[in-house]
């Protein structure tokens, strides 16, 4: 009951019954205060209109705060696409890497060129081998997939990642500023030629703070002004960035970027510690 009543349906209901009323009564109003004063009539019609901007503001409230549920449900359930890949990805490694050693093992006893065939073999699997950028469980599986992503889009990146495996910050706030951060410079590089396509991702923890970097260059034409992207895509690009700078600020954090000399510097930070 108590969602229904706070529900965004509930209130749209009572705004246009409000509404619907002050259409219907300002006329009758209107007809009877040229004959005589009627404080009564117009004092119901001040309290419709105030009921009407009352549920017309509580109306955007709830549809704000649905919208932002939304995107926490999605979220959530894009890390935890991300975490089952990272779990398989490393049972896949570890398959992997026993079948390389057995390949490994088999060459060494090869004495006919043998150290050739080995850097031959390591060079072929390098590509595939799995990488662990840090030992913190989310960041991690987070950075592996983006990797994915970064390798299939043939884009040159680094990752620098220093995050211990457990940090008191909600999880949620670490996968929404980091993927969107990632995804913003993927979406700017892909748009440029393939030589050109650099990220650099310098995660750490200083002092206090959780500190993310992203650096990527980016095409002349394309700014970043207070929330507000010249992409192609500025309403899911723009809503990236907001996402972005409401969670630093919940968590006594900042987002800055900068775009200068053809590159796109962005930093987050989110303090380790703080509880809304």
């Amino acid at each position: 009951m108590k969602n229904a009543i706070h529900s965004a349906r509930f209130y749209t209901i009572l705004y246009l019954l409000c509404e619907a009323a002050l259409i219907l009564l300002i006329p009758a109003v209107s007809s009877v205060m040229r004959h005589l004063f009627a404080p009564g009539w117009m004092l119901l019609v001040f309290i419709l209109f105030a009921a009407a901007v009352f549920c017309a503001i509580r109306l955007i409230r709830t549809l704000i705060g649905e919208m932002n549920e939304e995107i926490k449900r999605e979220t959530i359930r894009s890390q935890n696409m991300i975490h089952k890949e990272h779990v398989l990805a490393q049972i896949k490694a570890e398959h992997d890497m026993e079948h390389l050693l057995k390949k490994l093992q088999a060459l060494e006893r090869d004495e006919n060129d043998s150290s050739r065939h080995i850097d031959e073999l390591l060079y072929a699997h390098a590509e595939s081998l799995f990488i662990r950028y840090c030992p913190n469980p989310v960041v991690d599986a987070l950075l592996y997939h983006k990797s994915l992503l970064m390798k299939e889009q043939e884009i040159d990146f680094s990752i620098v990642a220093a995050v211990p495996a457990q940090i008191d910050l909600d999880p949620y706030a670490v996968i929404s500023v980091l993927m969107n951060l990632i995804d913003n410079a993927i979406e700017a590089v892909c748009r440029l030629e393939h030589k050109k396509r650099t990220i650099d991702i310098h995660i750490r923890l200083q002092a206090n703070m959780l500190v993310c970097q992203i650096k990527n260059p980016v095409a002349g034409s394309e700014r970043l002004i207070h929330g507000i992207s010249t992409k192609k895509d500025q309403k899911r690009h723009g809503l990236g960035l907001l996402i972005i700078e409401r969670t630093c600020h919940e968590h006594d954090g900042l987002f800055l970027h900068t775009v200068k000399d053809g590159y796109c510097t962005c930093m987050a930070t989110l303090r380790v510690g703080a509880h809304n």
